[in-house]
């Protein structure tokens, strides 16, 4: 049975990684607070980058990011026309500080670590060997 989460090999781990840069996520500034700093990402409506702490580096169509467990994240959608069950999210892992085999598993429905709300997106990060490790991640919505 589908459970709504997506797994994704490590081999397209790099291409997801190379669209997700081709898409816009350019440099910015860590910004802490409500004020996030914009990402440029024309082609997405949604697109964060997004600390192991959950704190947004950069951001479009995102209010905020929660942690709610190890490896859990919540992120709430700002836009109210971007509709998680019709939508095809994409999470990954950054390289930056992700070690070898990190995953990053994506919802593509509400879910109930983030409360079953429709404007919620939950991620979930880790690796093979240890499920449930905060790690750094990019969240694409096309």
């Amino acid at each position: 049975m589908f459970d709504g989460f997506v797994e994704i090999p490590a081999p397209m781990v790099i291409g997801i990684a190379a669209v997700v840069a081709a898409l816009g996520f350019g440099t910015g500034m860590a910004v802490a607070g409500p004020s996030l700093a914009e990402a440029n990402s024309p082609y997405a409506r949604v697109s964060a980058v997004v600390r192991a702490d959950a704190t947004v580096e950069r951001s479009k169509g995102v209010s905020w990011v929660r942690k709610v467990d190890v490896g859990r994240y919540c992120v709430k959608l700002s836009d109210p026309d971007v509709r998680l069950t019709e939508s095809v999210p994409v999470a990954a892992p950054l390289a930056e500080s992700a070690p070898i085999g990190a995953q990053a598993l994506v919802a593509s429905r509400p879910s109930p670590y983030c409360g079953n709300t429709a404007d919620e997106v939950y991620v979930g990060t880790g690796t093979e060997a240890n499920q449930g490790r905060d790690l750094p991640f990019a969240l694409l919505i096309p």
